[in-house]
C-alpha cells in the first residue's frame, strides 16, 4: 500500500516547513539584534565610564613648588629658594625643618595621607587641600647636608570632593625647590 499525498496536503506541509523556518529564522534575527544591541549599551556604559574615571583624574590635585622656606640660622634671616634657583646654601645646619610650599593646579581635595613619619611630610590642613593661590599646602623635613641632592619620594592618598580615591607618587631632591609627581605621569 502506497500513501498517496494529494497536492494540497503537500501545499500545506511545504508551507508548515516554510512558515516554521521563517518564525525560526525571524526569532534567530531577532535575538540576534537584541543581543549586539545590548553588547553596544555595555561597552557604551563601559567607555562611559572609562572617559568619567579619566576626566576625574585629569582634575586630580596636581602639585607644584611655589617656594622653599628655610629658617633663620645664626646671622641669616629668612631665606626663600624658588623653583630653578641654585640649592639651599653649604651652611645650613643639620636638622633645619625646611619648608617647600606647594600649590595645587588641579582639584580640590577633601582629605589626604602621606607615607612619611608624623611631623614632616604634608601639613594637612583641616579644611583639606584648595585649589587656589600659591600656597595651598606645605611638605616640610628636617635638612640632612649628607642627604643634599638626593632624591626624595612621597606618597599621597587623596579623597577629591567627588568622592575619588587616588594615589600619587611626587619626587623631590633634598634641599632643593624641586617637586614633581612621578606616578602617575
Amino acid at each position: 500500500m502506497v500513501a498517496v499525498t494529494t497536492f494540497t496536503e503537500w501545499a500545506y506541509g511545504v508551507g508548515f516547513f516554510v512558515s516554521t523556518g521563517t518564525l525560526v529564522f525571524t526569532l534567530y534575527k531577532y535575538l540576534e539584534e537584541r543581543r549586539a544591541k545590548r553588547r553596544l549599551a555595555e561597552e557604551k556604559r563601559i567607555l562611559t565610564d572609562e572617559m568619567r574615571q579619566i576626566r576625574r583624574r585629569g582634575r586630580a590635585p596636581f602639585f607644584r613648588p611655589t617656594y622653599l622656606h628655610v629658617p633663620p640660622q645664626g646671622e641669616a634671616g629668612n631665606q626663600i629658594f624658588h623653583p630653578g634657583q641654585e640649592a639651599i646654601p653649604a651652611f645650613t645646619a643639620k636638622d633645619v625643618r625646611l619648608t617647600l610650599i606647594l600649590a595645587n593646579d588641579g582639584e580640590e581635595v577633601r582629605n589626604s595621607s602621606d607615607d612619611w613619619p608624623e611631623g614632616e611630610g604634608f601639613i594637612h590642613p583641616s579644611w583639606g587641600i584648595k585649589h587656589d593661590g600659591d600656597s595651598a599646602i606645605e611638605f616640610t623635613y628636617c635638612y640632612d647636608p649628607s642627604e643634599h641632592g638626593q632624591p626624595m619620594r612621597i606618597k599621597i592618598s587623596f579623597e577629591t570632593l567627588d568622592g575619588l580615591q587616588l594615589d600619587q607618587t611626587y619626587e623631590t631632591r633634598h634641599g632643593f625647590c624641586e617637586f614633581r609627581r612621578v606616578d602617575p605621569e
